[in-house]
């Protein structure tokens, strides 16, 4: 069954002998995209918002496969065009990016 919400709980303090390690891109490969985006700068970021928030949509509708996700925002990461640092010029993308990709996918 699915975990209570008193499961879900993280407490504010660190456990001890918790470390950290660099994520594997092959295990993590949603990490990897979200990676380029931040390298490639603001309208990539905002394409990666837009198109994960279209292909979660698809795949919700069940128009897209659940392993077709992170294809899919890295495709729209890759495509982005560049992007004024500026909010306006980030939403306009985000928005630009999650209509894009909710035609291709269906939605």
């Amino acid at each position: 069954g699915l975990p209570t919400p008193e499961a879900r709980v993280v407490s504010p303090r660190p456990r001890r002998g918790v470390t950290f390690e660099r994520l594997d891109p092959e295990h993590h490969p949603g990490a990897t995209v979200g990676h380029r985006a931040l390298a490639r700068g603001p309208g990539a970021i905002a394409a990666l918002v837009g198109a994960d928030e279209a292909a979660v949509s698809a795949f919700l509708a069940g128009n897209l496969a659940f392993p077709e996700i992170v294809p899919t925002v890295a495709r729209a990461v890759a495509e982005a065009p560049p992007c004024e640092d500026a909010p306006d010029w980030m939403m306009e993308a985000a928005q630009t990016a999650r209509q894009r990709w909710a035609e291709r996918l269906g939605g």
